[in-house]
């Protein structure tokens, strides 16, 4: 790709531009290993009109935030989004979760734009997000073959951060299990919380550590004040058992997950699942749904899924109350089952541990 791009100082480093310094873009793009790249903080007069949408109404527009137009003005050789879609003859790339453009129903100019020569690589966290992005362009026939020889899948990268299983911190009492999530409901932290409890009135030696805001009202769960509050009620009548911080660092999540032995993301719907990884890297084995591209990531080797309704791109049905609820009930019954399972087998999370540290580098 660099061949392709015309260096604004052919002697210097790369100077890559991005819009964003979230935890996304760190994660997918700035805090990669990089040799000869320059990152430059790079805003453009769509992004300043999503910003005072924003100021205004609360919200983040529906289109502009899924759109870049730099007009021409910009210091970068190339340009690196996430989730973005570009109108901008310099040359650009973006990393995508789902598919792009993000944008409800969009129309053939769009696609066009993802078709232009500026547009050099469109970077798919995961099969699932390829596969959805070429059912969308099965509409745009006369651009689907440009776009589609552009599209390469690349998982997040993860390192190692366990040497081996005899390395890691095991309470000789409790099965430690570990919930980080700020969307709780949408999660599953409420089916975590029911299925625990099950478990420890039963006598089981379990310890749940949450790391959760406990927010409520995402647009999946559709999660409220009563949940919040069953919640809070299982979290008190169990002080010995379940611990919540509202929020902790990342280097002491980390540690956290170094210190657990199971990781749990019962999610109902998630984009992809970094925490899954993590877990993963620190010899935690992760119990998940079998929603989205956590199949592409976790199995019952070196992990445990939970199987749950689902659509053709491996959504999770949960868009009627109906739907919510057997979805809720399903991921509930198949948690407790794997809950009592290793607490009658207790081996399999160390064996399941060294599965998830031995997989292949190159792999997702």
């Amino acid at each position: 790709m660099e061949g392709t791009i015309p260096r604004m100082n052919p002697t210097g480093p790369i100077t890559v531009g991005i819009t964003g310094v979230g935890y996304p873009e760190k994660r997918n793009i700035v805090d990669l290993p990089h040799e000869g790249v320059r990152f430059i903080r790079h805003r453009d007069p769509v992004q300043w009109a999503d910003w005072l949408y924003f100021k205004a109404t609360g919200n983040l527009h529906p289109t502009l935030h899924a759109l870049h137009n730099d007009l021409g003005f910009n210091r970068a050789d190339v340009l690196h989004f996430f989730n973005k879609l570009s109108f901008s003859r310099t040359p650009w790339v973006s990393t995508f979760e789902t598919r792009i453009p993000r944008i409800h129903q969009p129309g053939a100019r769009y696609f066009n734009a993802l078709a232009r020569d500026s547009c050099k690589r469109l970077i798919a966290m995961s099969q699932r997000a390829r596969r959805i992005e070429e059912a969308l362009l099965d509409k745009h026939p006369n651009v689907k073959a440009d776009v589609m020889s552009k599209m390469v899948v690349l998982h997040p990268a993860q390192r190692t951060l366990l040497a081996s299983m005899a390395a890691k911190e095991r309470s000789a009492t409790n099965i430690q299990l570990v919930f980080v999530g700020h969307e709780f409901f949408r999660k599953g932290g409420l089916e975590v919380l029911r299925a625990v409890e099950r478990a420890i009135m039963s006598g089981a030696p379990l310890h749940l550590t949450i790391v959760s805001s406990l927010l409520t009202g995402d647009y999946v769960s559709q999660s409220g004040p009563a949940e919040k509050q069953e919640a809070l009620a299982i979290i008190s009548r169990h002080p010995h058992h379940v611990v919540r911080h509202k929020q902790l660092p990342n280097t002491e999540v980390m540690a956290l997950m170094h210190r657990s032995d199971v990781a749990l993301l019962p999610t109902y719907h998630d984009s992809y699942g970094y925490s899954v990884l993590e877990g993963q890297a620190l010899g935690c084995p992760v119990i998940t749904t079998d929603v989205a591209a956590l199949p592409e990531i976790n199995d019952n080797e070196r992990g445990w899924m939970i199987e749950v309704p689902k659509d053709e791109f491996g959504e999770g049905r949960w868009r009627t109350p109906e739907a919510r609820l057997l979805l809720s009930r399903t991921i509930e019954e198949q948690l407790t089952a794997y809950l009592e399972a290793l607490v009658r087998d207790p081996d399999m999370i160390r064996k399941k541990g060294e599965l998830a540290l031995d997989r292949d580098p190159d792999a997702p």
